[in-house]
């Protein structure tokens, strides 16, 4: 097991930051604290067996766990290239945040209680997104893609869309929305009440 914390300082903490994050063959995570920062923590386990050298010798591995994080103009950029590890990101944001999120070969993306434009995208794992407000903008790739909304954006599109996985959304009760539904291979279930019209 290995682990690495960054803490990153916002250029202008009064103003609301975006957070642009991809990992390969690791889960994504994001949640909320009280301070005005950043914090990306990676950590996981070697999982690549290493095949002999010469002569029976042995590959010493690096101890750097490929974390990269960048910030300019409140705009922070977060990515993991230690492709022969399992590269778990965990961050923390300032409640109002809006995220970039990619992840590939992972068990997905989870993000609870953040405000702000949410854009995710997830490869081979699910995406659960938990009492979020704003904008959302999700696709997962063979995975499910869960989501609850607290507040909504009127002013801004929002998409949800899976391929091999279930699409589970929660809405405010009080939202007041044209819906487009596509669904190739199975069944689409609502208990809002609804005026259904087909393209024609």
């Amino acid at each position: 097991m290995w682990a690495e914390r960054i803490n990153v300082p916002l250029s202008d903490p009064s103003r609301p930051a975006l957070v642009k994050a991809s990992t390969l063959n690791g889960s994504l995570t994001v949640q909320t604290h009280a301070g005005k920062d950043v914090i990306v923590e990676v950590g996981g386990s070697s999982t690549m067996t290493e095949k002999p050298g010469p002569n029976g010798m042995q590959q010493i591995m690096g101890g750097s766990s490929g974390l990269n994080v960048e910030e300019e103009g409140n705009v922070i950029k977060i990515s993991t290239r230690a492709q022969s590890k399992n590269s778990d990101l965990q961050i923390w944001v300032p409640a109002k945040t809006s995220l970039n999120l990619r992840s590939v070969n992972g068990r997905g993306i989870s993000v609870e209680n953040v405000e702000g434009d949410i854009d995710v995208d997830s490869v081979n794992g699910s995406v659960n997104l938990k009492d979020v407000s704003g904008t959302v903008v999700a696709h997962a790739l063979n995975g499910k893609l869960t989501v609850s909304l607290k507040q909504v954006s009127r002013d801004k599109p929002m998409s949800f869309s899976t391929l091999n996985g279930t699409v589970d959304v929660t809405l405010p009760a009080s939202l007041a929305a044209n819906v487009k539904v596509r669904n190739e291979w199975g069944k689409v279930y609502t208990d809002f009440d609804m005026v259904v019209t087909s393209e024609s």
